[in-house]
């Protein structure tokens, strides 16, 4: 689940979260690419703020997007994706945010 939570080549700027307040998570996944579609998982924003990146808390921060409702983390883009402190990092957001998936993919388990 780690993998989840790894900045890939567009998250120049921080890893994409969506705000609730502004799209449901069955909207959200209509915006998925994999053909098998995906999960969505939700968390407070107050446990994301909880960890820390070395001496620097997590900040979540708007960000314009087509999608509406987009926010980074910024600590987590891709030039710091291969660090141990950033692995360590997904793994704690991925603990968070596992234990609310807010939407499965149709046919999933």
């Amino acid at each position: 689940m780690r993998v989840a939570f790894e900045p890939n080549r567009e998250d120049t700027d921080g890893l994409s979260l969506y705000r609730e307040a502004f799209i449901t998570p069955a909207a959200l996944a209509t915006f998925c690419l994999n053909p098998k579609g995906c999960y969505v998982l939700r968390s407070k924003a107050a446990q994301v703020y909880s960890e820390s990146f070395g001496d620097d808390p997590l900040k979540i921060v708007p960000s314009k997007a087509d999608i509406p409702g987009h926010c980074i983390i910024p600590q987590l883009k891709r030039s710091s994706y291969k660090s141990s402190a950033s692995k360590d990092l997904q793994v704690a957001l991925a603990r968070i945010f596992e234990k609310d998936v807010a939407y499965r993919p149709k046919g999933s388990v």
